[in-house]
């Protein structure tokens, strides 16, 4: 029995090691509350079992027992506790301590909680600023792709104004400064002009018909807007190749100016921006040849800009207009590229004649800094000479004179009519001392007009377009003819940077801005 006794001991013993190990692995997993008190349950009725056992065998003589502890008190430290059964060395249950154990690991999880959502928020706006910048990056980098892909060209052969878009074009004061300081590199500071007075007479004719109100109130006032920034006087065909230049680079519009004689406003600056020999001293140096040069639209009028209105002149019924009169021309265009059209040749088949197109362009599609011209034998002097702007059939031509005369006297307008009767083209002068008289004026104009369209006549004889009869243009030539005039505009200057708004609109007019046919 001693024997069996000593064996089943250790049993008694193991059965508390168990309950400390069940006890540890509460304490380990606090949070598996059924799990832990299952294993104190079973460990508790393992024990008690073996412990009754024990009592049974040793019935004869029962084991020594050791002294109990003495009782705790507040000066001495309490005996550990190993079953985990009872007060603890600081005086707290094992309940207690579960709990407070329980309490620890949930504060524990909730504050790991709070980190990981933290860091998940600080991880989602990072991503959103990582993901906008690339967006970014990307946008930027097609953009630039774009921009040095060549687009595929509009297969349609016109351009109908409803299909433009306004031009864009760099005129800030900046811009303008900058471009400024490229001008004096170029042509140097005496040549490039910025005096109000020198700007206004570049800008404004006593000739021309096109009045703009905001600029005629500016003669004496500070520069307005719509006027240049600055004259530029190029010497050289180079000169004006390396001027287009930078103005194509920086988009700044230009306005071609000869002898400044126009009538229709052909080099009035619609956009700020920047804006040679006249034909008569041109004849005075070849009377001493016995030559002479046949146009002779009027005094003043300068070779570059007979050319850009294709002029004629009293001579036009024997020799002809301006294109009969130019072999070849050498033009700036407007990114400064520089074209010959043609040879000396009298005659050549060679490709599209590009000098007739150029002349009577006004400037739109090229700068023209160089002229091949013909010339004619100095014909014997006489004094009888028969002086004579629309133009109409020679033989409509007595119809068309009475209806305006008529027309002027009915309106209550003094005038008088003269004009080239050889090649049926008439001007009447209008006169009016008050400018509440001018819409009178310009109303008699139109009705004019339309009726030299209405005799299968022209709008403009020999002064051009420009700005006040660019509109006549589609009820004479019809839209798609002057759709197909604004894509050639398109295809030479793309940017719209030579004498913009002339001859075709590149834009879309404003509301009441186009007279009702």
């Amino acid at each position: 029995m001693l024997h069996n006794v000593g064996r089943r001991m250790p049993r008694v013993v193991s059965a508390s090691r168990a309950s400390c190990s069940s006890d540890d692995a509460v304490r380990v997993l606090p949070a598996r509350r059924l799990l832990a008190r299952a294993a104190r349950s079973t460990t508790t009725t393992t024990t008690t079992n073996m412990t009754t056992t024990a009592t049974r065998s040793f019935a004869t003589k029962p084991p020594t027992q050791p002294p109990p502890p003495p009782p705790p008190s507040s000066s001495s430290p309490q005996a550990p506790n190993p079953a985990g059964r009872g007060p603890g060395n600081d005086g707290r249950s094992f309940r207690g301590q579960m709990l407070e154990s329980i309490n620890a690991r949930m504060a524990r999880e909730q504050a790991e909680r709070a980190k990981l959502a933290q860091t998940r928020q600080t991880s989602a706006g990072t991503r959103n600023t990582a993901t906008t910048f690339m967006l970014l990056f990307v946008g930027v980098a097609c953009y630039f792709l774009g921009t040095k892909t060549p687009r595929d060209p509009d297969p349609a052969s016109t351009l109908p104004l409803a299909a433009t878009r306004p031009p864009r074009h760099h005129t800030s004061r900046a811009e303008l400064e900058a471009a400024w300081a490229d001008f004096v590199a170029i042509v140097g500071e005496d040549n490039v002009s910025t005096n109000p007075d020198d700007i206004r007479g570049h800008a404004i004719s006593d000739w021309s018909s096109h009045q703009d109100d905001d600029l005629a109130a500016d003669r004496d006032g500070p520069v307005h807007p719509k006027m240049p920034f600055c004259v530029l006087y190029p010497g050289s065909t180079d000169d004006v190749s390396r001027i287009m230049h930078v103005c194509h680079t920086r988009r700044i519009p230009v306005t071609g100016y000869s002898g400044g004689t126009s009538l229709e406003g052909n080099f009035a600056p619609t956009r700020g921006g920047v804006p040679g020999l006249g034909w008569e001293a041109l004849n005075e140096t070849l009377a001493e040849l016995g030559l002479f040069f046949p146009p002779d639209p009027g005094p003043g009028a300068q070779i570059g800009g007979m050319i850009g209105t294709g002029c004629s002149g009293t001579n036009a019924y024997r020799y002809g207009t301006m294109r009969d009169w130019v072999l070849a021309l050498t033009v700036v265009l407007a990114d400064g590229t520089v074209v010959r059209t043609r040879q000396r040749p009298r005659k050549s088949a060679a490709g599209y004649d590009l000098t007739r197109l150029l002349v009577g362009s006004e400037g739109t599609l090229g700068l023209v800094t160089e002229a091949t011209l013909k010339l004619a034998v100095r014909p014997p002097e006489t004094s009888r000479v028969w002086t004579g702007d629309v133009a109409v059939p020679i033989s409509r031509l007595p119809e068309a004179i009475e209806a305006a005369q008529a027309d002027l006297a009915a309106a209550g307008l003094a005038g008088t009519i003269v004009g080239h009767v050889g090649d049926g083209n008439f001007h009447t002068i209008v006169l009016y001392d008050h400018p509440a008289q001018r819409p009178a004026a310009e109303e008699f104009v139109h009705r004019m007009v339309k009726r030299a369209i209405a005799l299968e006549g022209t709008v403009t004889g020999e002064h051009g377009v420009g700005l006040v009869k660019r509109d006549y243009l589609p009820h004479e030539l019809g839209e798609e003819t002057v759709a197909a005039m604004r894509k050639i505009k398109a295809a030479f200057d793309p940017l719209c940077l030579l004498n913009c708004d002339k001859v075709v609109r590149m834009q879309k007019p404003k509301p009441g801005e186009v007279a009702e046919w």
